[in-house]
C-alpha cells in the first residue's frame, strides 16, 4: 500500500473553530470588517456560539456583509437553542418588534424568558414591560423589574419606580418609589423620568412637595414632556406650590400641553378664557367641546348659561348643561346653582325646596360658600326643614368667612356679628369654573 507522497510536504493542520473565531476577534480590533465577517461565517458553521452571535450581529448590522435581519434572526436562533441569553434575548427583540419575522408576543415573551431565566437584565426588563402591559398589576412584571434593576440595569429604575408609584404588582410606596426614580435620573435626566419624579412628590400625601412636583414638571415641559406641561399649568390654574393664581401662565402650558399631544388638556383652555373674562371665546369652545362629546364641559357651557356670559342668559340651557353631568362631574358651583333652580322653580324644573336644600348640603359639605348662605337661608326660613334661626346662623358665618356677601346682610339682619367672625387673609375661592383635576400616569 502506497503511503504518502513525500514530496507535497506535511499536511497543514485545519483550524479550529475556537481559533477561526480568534482570528476574526482580532481582525475586528484591526478594522478589518470583510475578512472578520467571512472569520466569523467559518466558524459560525462549525458550531462556535460566540461565532453566531457576532455573525448575526454582522448581519444585524450590515457590517462586511450585506444588512439582513433574516440572516441575523437564523444564526440568533441558533446561539440561543443552546443557551446563549443575549441571542435569546435577540431573537425575543425580532418577535417584539417584528424584525425579519411576524410580530408575535407570545413568542418574544417565550425567548425573553430564557434570557431572563439566564440572568440577562436585558431580558428582565422587557419582559417586565411585555407583562405590565397586558396585565398592569402582573406581580410576575414586578419581579423581572426588580431582578434587572438589582442588576443596576439603568432602563429598569424607571419602571421599577412606576410600579412602586401606582401600586402595580405591589404595594404602593412613595419612598421605594422615589429611591428608583432618583436612580433613574442619575443615570439620565430624561423627560419621562423628570415627569415621573414630579409626579412621585405631587400624589403621595406622606412625601408631598409641591415645590419639588413643579420644579421637575417645568423641566419635563421644557423638554417638551405633555403630561408634564400640562401640570405645570394645573399648578398655576390652582395656586399650587406657592404660586399665584394665573390665567394666562396656565393658558401657555394647557396649549403647550395640546400641541405636544396631550389631548386632555384642550378642555381645560376655554376654562382659562372664562376666567381671564374672554366670556365670548369661552363660550364658542365649551360649546364645541360638548357638542363634540365631551360632557365634562357641561359644567363650563352651563355657568356661561346660567350667568349670561358670553351669550344671552338662559336658566333652562343651563339647567340642560348642569343635568347633562355624571353625578361625579357636578361641581359644588353646579350643585349649588341646581339647588337656586329648584328654590325658585325656574329654567323649566318644578320649584322643589326639599331637593334645593339636598343640593345646599352637598355642595357645603364641599366647602362652596354660595351653598353654606343658600342651607342657611333654607334653614332659617323653614325651606325643606324645620325653620331655626339658631341652627341657620353657623352656616351663614361660614359663608361668610369665605367672602359671601349675602351672608354678610344676613348677619347685619340677624345683629349676629361678634368680634371672633372676621375675615381671614385673602383664600383661593374654590368654586368658579376649573377644569378638574388630574391623577397623573405615566408611559412606561
Amino acid at each position: 500500500m502506497d503511503g504518502p507522497d513525500p514530496s507535497l510536504g506535511p499536511t497543514a493542520p485545519v483550524p479550529t473553530p475556537h481559533k477561526v473565531f480568534a482570528q476574526a476577534e482580532a481582525e475586528m480590533r484591526q478594522n478589518l470588517i470583510g475578512e472578520a465577517a467571512r472569520n466569523y461565517a467559518i466558524a459560525a458553521t462549525q458550531g462556535h456560539v460566540l461565532a453566531q452571535v457576532a455573525l448575526a450581529r454582522m448581519y444585524s448590522k450590515g457590517l462586511g456583509v450585506e444588512q439582513s435581519y433574516r440572516s441575523a434572526f437564523k444564526w440568533y436562533v441558533k446561539a440561543g437553542f443552546v443557551g446563549h441569553a443575549m441571542a435569546q434575548f435577540n431573537v425575543g427583540y425580532f418577535y417584539e418588534h417584528g424584525n425579519a419575522v411576524t410580530v408575535d408576543l407570545a413568542e418574544a415573551e417565550k425567548w425573553y424568558r430564557k434570557a431572563a431565566e439566564n440572568g440577562l437584565p436585558n431580558a428582565q426588563y422587557r419582559l417586565a414591560v411585555l407583562l405590565s402591559s397586558a396585565d398592569p398589576n402582573s406581580t410576575e412584571a414586578f419581579d423581572f423589574a426588580l431582578a434587572a434593576a438589582v442588576q443596576q440595569f439603568p432602563l429598569a429604575y424607571g419602571i421599577l419606580a412606576s410600579f412602586y408609584h401606582h401600586g402595580r404588582g405591589i404595594e404602593r410606596n412613595s419612598s421605594q418609589a422615589l429611591k428608583w426614580c432618583k436612580l433613574g435620573l442619575r443615570n439620565s435626566e430624561s423627560a419621562e423620568m423628570l415627569f415621573l419624579l414630579g409626579s412621585i412628590y405631587d400624589s403621595h400625601s406622606d412625601i408631598r412637595d409641591e415645590e419639588a412636583a413643579f420644579e421637575a414638571w417645568m423641566k419635563a415641559a421644557h423638554m417638551d414632556h405633555p403630561e408634564a406641561a400640562y401640570g405645570v399649568g394645573c399648578y398655576h390654574y390652582h395656586g399650587h406650590a406657592g404660586l399665584d393664581v394665573d390665567y394666562s401662565e396656565a393658558l401657555y402650558w394647557y396649549s403647550a400641553a395640546v400641541r405636544h399631544g396631550f389631548v386632555k388638556a384642550k378642555f381645560c383652555i376655554p376654562y382659562c378664557h372664562y376666567n381671564l373674562e374672554d366670556y365670548g371665546v369661552s363660550f364658542t369652545m365649551f360649546l364645541g367641546d360638548v357638542q363634540g362629546g365631551n360632557t365634562s364641559s357641561n359644567v363650563g357651557l352651563g355657568h356661561s348659561y346660567y350667568y349670561g356670559r358670553g351669550t344671552d342668559q338662559d336658566i333652562a340651557a343651563a339647567v340642560h348643561c348642569y343635568l347633562a353631568l355624571a353625578p361625579d362631574d357636578q361641581t359644588p358651583e353646579v350643585k349649588t346653582n341646581l339647588g337656586k333652580v329648584f328654590l325658585d322653580g325656574a329654567g323649566g324644573l318644578d320649584k322643589d325646596p326639599a331637593k334645593a336644600l339636598a343640593l345646599f348640603i352637598e355642595s357645603s359639605d364641599q366647602g362652596d360658600a354660595s351653598g353654606m348662605y343658600y342651607r342657611g337661608y333654607c334653614i332659617e326660613e323653614g325651606l325643606g326643614c324645620d325653620a331655626s334661626t339658631n341652627l341657620a346662623i353657623p352656616w351663614y358665618e361660614q359663608a361668610y368667612l369665605r367672602h359671601n356677601p349675602l351672608a354678610q346682610d344676613a348677619l347685619l339682619r340677624l345683629d349676629r356679628f361678634s368680634c371672633s367672625v372676621v375675615f381671614p387673609e385673602p383664600t383661593l375661592n374654590s368654586t368658579g369654573a376649573q377644569p378638574e383635576e388630574y391623577v397623573f400616569e405615566d408611559d412606561e
